[in-house]
């Protein structure tokens, strides 16, 4: 996050984690097609009669801590967005689910 003020100077905000251990295990995720299935029939539920565009769709990592903040674990998420709403919504990749809201993504 970087913030540049009229005098000109600057401030620069960042997070950084550093790898503490990982998983071998090879996760399998919904391929795009399967992610705008199900978007398309899960939009439904909100916008029942207006025409929908899908505008832009992106895939990107959903960081959650637990553990006390000592944990991070980053999930892929398929992010939507869509010609009348300024609000993405998402499609969890692992799970294939429709999820309406969702932390900020650090898109690949």
């Amino acid at each position: 996050n970087i913030t540049i003020f009229k005098d000109g100077t600057k401030t620069i905000n960042f997070n950084y984690y550093q790898k503490i251990d990982y998983s071998n295990e090879i996760k399998e995720i919904c391929s795009p097609d399967e992610a705008i299935y199900i978007f398309s029939k899960e939009i439904r539920n909100i916008f029942e009669t207006e025409p929908i565009e899908i505008t832009k769709i992106d895939l990107g990592y959903y960081i959650e801590n637990s553990k006390n903040n000592y944990e991070y674990i980053s999930k892929p998420y398929y992010r939507f967005y869509i010609n009348n709403s300024d609000t993405p919504f998402f499609v969890n990749a692992y799970t294939n689910t429709f999820e309406i809201s969702s932390p900020p993504l650090i898109i690949d």
